[in-house]
């Protein structure tokens, strides 16, 4: 299982060169992919334990895990990548439905 703290205060000193060539964008991409995949099996992981003794236990995880795949979404529309959007939006959309079961 992996995990990644989201910090966003940790970046303040970062300056990121601001850069659109292709080979930035397929790379963002790529990590934005291989994120997604990572956070859609702990989630899955997360919500096979509904109903058991152990889903309290994991509440905080899955919804970091929500958390992070929306923010995942969000920076995908903001640089106008519509096939990742589209692809993440619709394995959000089964594990929110998954989660609201």
């Amino acid at each position: 299982m992996h995990c990644l703290t989201v910090c966003r205060s940790c970046f303040n000193d970062v300056e990121l060169k601001k850069t659109d060539s292709k080979e930035s964008i397929e790379k963002g991409n790529s990590i934005v992919k291989r994120l997604a995949d990572i956070y859609q099996n702990d989630l899955q992981y997360y919500l096979s334990l509904k109903g058991t003794p152990y889903a309290k236990g994991v509440e905080r995880e899955t919804n970091q895990a929500l958390a992070v795949f929306q923010e995942l979404i969000r920076l995908s529309k903001l640089k106008d990548q519509k096939a990742i959007t589209d692809d993440l939006q619709k394995r959000f959309d089964q594990l929110e439905a998954q989660y609201s079961r």
